[in-house]
């Protein structure tokens, strides 16, 4: 339990903070705010739906690194939870205009498609880290 915990944390984390911190920094700087919800108000709503982003990305990342990839550790190794911070910066970076992508597919598809996308770029991600793994510790 502590394990899918930490996982769901690291992830989130990891495509919240750095899309949030751009955002923060774009509005501040290219004055890009709403006329009628202002700067704040459009921070608020880009970090609302980036949020639901990072959730989906935690829960699709949890989804195959328990069931898909059998790893036979009950923790985490060093080079998971790197990999797993690098794929939800990765993530981050692709939802980079959140409202543009819900207005553009829909509320629905958008769930669905961003939930394929994460859960194809985790699976990559992790099997990589795994051969990876093998490779870095075969005996001779």
């Amino acid at each position: 339990m502590r394990l899918n915990l930490k996982l769901l944390i690291v992830v989130f984390l990891s495509v919240l903070v750095p899309i949030t911190l751009w955002n923060a920094v774009n509005l501040y700087f290219a004055q890009s705010c709403d006329p009628k919800f202002g700067c704040l108000g459009v921070f608020k709503l880009l970090t609302l739906i980036i949020c639901v982003y990072a959730l989906i990305s935690a829960f699709s990342l949890l989804i195959v690194r328990r069931f898909l990839i059998r790893n036979k550790q009950s923790n985490f190794c060093n080079q998971e939870l790197i990999c797993l911070t690098l794929t939800g910066t990765i993530l981050s970076v692709l939802c980079s205009q959140p409202i543009a992508i819900a207005e553009s597919f829909g509320i629905l598809n958008t769930v669905l498609l961003w939930s394929v996308i994460s859960f194809i770029i985790g699976y990559i991600a992790l099997n990589l880290n795994k051969k990876y793994n093998k490779q870095l510790h075969r005996t001779p």
